[in-house]
């Protein structure tokens, strides 16, 4: 696969956000999601340590995230719930609102 097109050559932005689908791959790599798939392909914990999920009036589902305890950034930086909620913000606000993640339905 290619970064956007042919060979890879790069990998792209690095920008966890905004990406193109073989930027993804190598961004999986450097960064941990809320969860991940596991060896059979079912969603399991990473970052959230469990979650729960409520239908709501939209059609939709709200998802509560359990975050794990104690996790920190390389370089010893707290991961919590403001960091969480600030890459939340980060994809639904300004520009990446635009870019709509279509593959996930979020934005």
């Amino acid at each position: 696969p290619g970064a956007r097109n042919g060979l890879f050559t790069t990998v792209g932005t690095m920008n966890a956000h905004v990406y193109g689908p073989n930027e993804f791959f190598s961004n999986n790599w450097v960064y941990e999601g809320l969860v991940a798939f596991g060896s059979t392909g079912t969603v399991v914990p990473s970052l959230a340590s469990a979650w729960t999920t409520v239908p709501n009036d939209i059609g939709g589902d709200t998802y509560t995230f359990d975050l794990r305890q104690n996790v920190t950034f390389h370089d010893g930086a707290a991961w919590d719930c403001s960091v969480a909620k600030a890459n939340f913000d980060h994809i639904l606000a300004g520009p990446l609102a635009e870019v709509k993640h279509g593959w996930y339905g979020v934005g």
